[in-house]
């Protein structure tokens, strides 16, 4: 269901059908600690996941009647995973580095001045260089700060932001990052002028350390195709690194 998200009514149907089934307090527990376990996966428990959790604990640990709880846990959905602001966040399932970020984002203060639009944008664009310098199984200090150095110009991204998608940049691609779905993803969301960029910069990030790797150039070769470029796009760029590798 996070690859596509469910309306409110079919979640509560799922619930509903679910808590039928949920009578013992051994098996709400587990349930509970399931639930926990989910939320703590990514290393991060924000402030409304706590909240949501403390709050579903204490409705279905109560001796009520289903009715009852089923129309809290309806009020709860509404209030937080349904509410309009987290609605927004799950337009953008597909985009795990921008699911990761915006929490983190909030848990350490930090207020991006860019929209969700552009934070998809670029997330998306910096998931692609990262696959491309991941591309020897490690990415390097000098490509990270090639990176770095490129939100800041290309996205305005804060020092502390880019320091912090850079961190979950070498996260996913630990992970394995499925380039197919980061290249299809920003083809939705770019232009032709983007995807010349993205391509410009994917050159600049593998020729930072002054050495163009083969199995780099096929990585961009792919992600280049992936995004709709022409070969003769992908030529003319790579020649241009090519030379001044030279």
């Amino acid at each position: 269901y996070l690859e596509a998200p469910v309306s409110l009514d079919k979640a509560e149907a799922l619930v509903n059908a679910f808590l039928k089934q949920l009578k013992a307090k051994k098996e709400k527990q587990e349930f509970l600690n399931l639930l926990e376990e989910m939320a703590k996966s990514d290393q991060c428990v924000t402030s409304e996941e706590q909240q949501f959790l403390d709050k579903f604990a204490e409705i279905i640990n109560q001796p009520q009647a289903l009715t009852s709880i089923q129309a809290k846990i309806k009020a709860l959905f509404t209030k937080t995973i349904f509410n309009p602001s987290s609605a927004k966040l799950n337009n953008y399932t597909h985009n795990k580095l921008l699911q990761q970020l915006q929490p983190r984002l909030k848990k350490q203060g930090i207020k991006s001045d860019l929209s969700l639009e552009r934070l998809n944008y670029f997330s998306l664009f910096a998931g692609l260089l990262g696959r491309v310098s991941y591309a020897d199984g490690n990415i390097s200090s000098q490509e990270l700060d090639k990176i770095k150095e490129i939100l800041a110009e290309l996205g305005n991204f804060k020092p502390e932001e880019s320091e912090l998608l850079a961190i979950l940049l070498e996260d996913q691609m630990l992970k394995g990052a499925d380039y197919f779905r980061l290249s299809s993803e920003f083809f939705k969301v770019s232009k032709l002028d983007d995807r010349l960029s993205l391509l410009d910069c994917l050159f600049a990030v593998a020729a930072c350390d002054n050495n163009l790797l083969y199995k780099e150039i096929e990585d961009i070769s792919r992600i280049a195709y992936g995004i709709g470029l022409t070969h003769k796009d992908f030529i003319n760029t790579k020649l241009k690194y090519l030379h001044k590798d030279e």
